[in-house]
């Protein structure tokens, strides 16, 4: 299947067009070299998505994110269920999610839905593997995905989507000049019945047959705001809010689904950068977060999803301040800094069961790095340290059952995570790239508690600790008519007392400290594009996440929900008024426990995406087609994820946005 994958290749829509400036993988144009390299990290390994037009189609984040090299996304049924990213054999909960700076992980829950983010309200997706840049002083030496909402052009633009599953998208974008700045305004609401087919056997080996997913309907409505201008002395303000209302079933996995079990999520957040041509910079931000999951059981009709509760109520507040500066000491001199401080309070209470709750993290945060240049040798050496402080204020009196206090983690962590980044440019088509450094991660209070409505509590968590090495290299060349760019990359992560999710005797699964943890894998990606007619894309991953802990009968076993290979590819042909994309998605088997008993077989998909337009300038109609081959399997811990799906979208647009072809 892979030998197939690679002959056939896979397409990228992002190098097709030289007079865009900013690459693509969505949109089709720009510069190949430049989808893999970003100014915030000159030696780490990066990825740059833009997704501007993705609007014109039925997409969301987790399948942007699924074209990239080293990322595995982990679904919870189809794209409007839980999705989850993994990069580099991490657990979802290492991945800092940013929108537009503003962190997403919280002390509450540190795992980010990815169907939370609005695809339609974006403008490109940074990906740093591995390790973070200075500039994001509060998201540790992990990886970090930093998601940038859209500025868009003055006119109004919308889009129509319908399909599989009663599946329905509009999206209504706008912007025009207010007070001498630009306002962008978008509008999305997606809903869908979720009630796909799906083979049981896949959910549970045990159960034959097929059977359709009950109480898996979702609506979600999201409003993005962002205010941008410039100052007399060339000053950047970024004024940003989004607001998020979603309710949906949760049918729980396997082949025995809660049919009344139900959750409703606000998330509100609102944020202010400033950045001068100095240097200087200074941001703030507000987050809000309101959930609410029943789980009413009526056996043994409907046994709900197991939690020891019928309403869980949650409520999280956060507030953030930073600061960062940077300087240049000639041309070989490179300095930056930056800070960040935020507090966190969670209030988690069980109706009937147990009073309310209130947890507190106070977090604090410095980086520092430099990048040396010597420009003889071409040698760039770029150190890094981090120091961060996190502080906590909990007891176990309001669990359920009670907790001793002495079995909780400690009120205090503090760590120092030094990195040190190499980086070579021998010629100029070819760069050599290598970094080495550790990470801290305290665990969050879903995994402690139980709060988040997906997990059981386990109290006795201690913080994650690791280091991370990589290396590789990357290398572009461009003809009169072609374009071309491979990058390769070698990563050895070693993770002590690493926090996995695996299934308890319940029907939930449970966070625990695996002890140690080895993850080394290989990265290879490649962007080719030709006579602006044809492109193709690839990216594959080798990895060995190894179970190295003490335990004589799980030692050397492969990490729950971590696959050895794993494949993406597109390729797509154009026209003077169309486009024709073919990709495939393919992973080896994954196991789902740590015994290696129960695992997913290894599967492949197929898609196609044929794009007819832009009519008069404006109009355009994009035709998908999901899982041709109709594969069925389950995701993470049994959840079923769709087979066969088609989708239709409508857009207009009065403007064309840069990058249409």
């Amino acid at each position: 299947m892979l030998a197939a994958a690679l002959l056939v290749a896979a397409a990228t829509d992002a190098i097709c067009d030289d007079a865009m400036e900013t690459p693509a993988i969505v949109v089709y144009g720009g510069s190949s070299m430049e989808t893999f390299e970003s100014a915030d990290d000159a030696s780490g390994f990066t990825q740059i998505i833009d997704s501007r037009t993705a609007w014109q189609g039925y997409q969301s984040v987790g399948d942007l994110l699924e074209h990239g090299v080293g990322i595995q996304i982990r679904r919870f049924g189809g794209r409007e269920d839980f999705a989850t990213v993994s990069i580099r054999g991490s657990t979802p909960a290492q991945v800092k999610i940013l929108l537009d700076g503003v962190p997403l992980n919280r002390a509450g829950n540190d795992v980010v839905d990815l169907a939370d983010i609005s695809l339609d309200s974006v403008e490109r997706v940074e990906i740093f593997r591995g390790f973070a840049p200075v500039r994001y002083a509060g998201s540790g030496a992990a990886s970090v995905v930093n998601i940038v909402t859209r500025k868009n052009e003055k006119g109004v633009s919308g889009a129509l989507s319908v399909g599989s599953f009663r599946t329905i998208k509009t999206t209504v974008q706008g912007a025009g000049t207010i007070a001498d700045g630009t306002l962008s305004v978008t509008s999305e609401l997606r809903e869908t019945d979720g009630d796909f087919e799906f083979d049981t056997t896949s959910a549970d080996p045990t159960v034959s047959g097929r059977k359709r997913r009950l109480n898996n309907d979702r609506r979600a409505w999201n409003l993005a705001l962002r205010y941008d201008r410039r100052g007399e002395s060339n000053e950047r303000w970024s004024l940003i809010g989004n607001l998020l209302h979603v309710e949906e079933g949760t049918p729980g996995r396997g082949d025995v689904q809660a049919q009344r079990a139900r959750l409703r999520r606000t998330r509100a957040v609102a944020a202010a950068h400033w950045e001068t041509p100095r240097g200087l910079r200074a941001a703030a931000n507000l987050t809000y977060v309101g959930e609410t999951q029943r789980d009413p059981k009526s056996p043994p009709d409907d046994a709900g999803l197991g939690f020891p509760f019928e309403r869980a109520v949650g409520r999280t507040w956060a507030g953030t301040i930073e600061a960062g500066a940077w300087h240049a000491v000639g041309k070989h001199h490179f300095f930056e800094a930056s800070t960040e401080a935020s507090l966190e309070r969670f209030a988690g209470r069980f109706p009937g069961i147990a009073p309310q709750r209130d947890q507190q993290r106070v977090r604090v945060a410095l980086a520092a790095g430099d990048e040396l240049t010597f420009a003889g040798a071409r040698v760039t050496l770029a150190p890094q340290v981090r120091l961060e402080l996190v502080h906590n204020r909990f007891d176990g009196s309001g669990l359920v059952p009670p907790v001793d206090p002495s079995m909780l983690p400690d009120a205090t962590e503090t760590s120092i995570d030094p990195r040190l980044g190499l980086r070579w440019d021998p010629t100029p088509w070819l760069t050599i790239k290598a970094n080495a450094g550790t990470y801290f991660r305290p665990p969050n209070f879903g995994e402690l508690f139980g709060d988040d409505g997906f997990s059981a509590a386990n109290p006795s968590l201690t913080p994650e600790r690791g280091v991370n090495r990589d290396a590789g290299l990357l290398w572009h060349g461009r003809g009169r008519r072609w374009s071309a760019t491979a990058e390769y990359a070698y990563f050895d992560n070693q993770v002590d007392d690493m926090i996995v999710f695996v299934p308890s005797g319940a029907r939930v699964p449970r966070p625990q400290n695996i002890g140690a943890a080895r993850i080394r894998g290989h990265e290879l990606r490649l962007e080719a594009a030709f006579a602006s007619r044809m492109a193709w894309e690839l990216s594959y991953t080798r990895q060995d996440a190894e179970d190295r802990s003490r335990i004589r009968d799980f030692r050397g076993h492969d990490l729950p929900s971590q696959p050895r290979d794993d494949l993406y590819g597109r390729i797509a042909v154009f026209g003077r008024r169309w486009r024709l994309a073919y990709e495939i998605d393919a992973q080896s088997r994954v196991f789902l426990d740590r015994a290696g008993f129960a695992r997913v077989p290894g599967h492949a998909t197929h898609g196609l995406t044929l794009t007819l337009g832009p009519w008069a300038g404006a109009w355009q109609v994009q035709l998908e087609a999901d899982n041709i081959g109709d594969e069925q399997f389950s995701d993470v811990f049994g959840f079923p994820v769709p087979g066969r799906a088609f989708f239709v979208t409508v857009s207009y647009s009065r403007r064309r946005t840069p990058g249409d072809s």
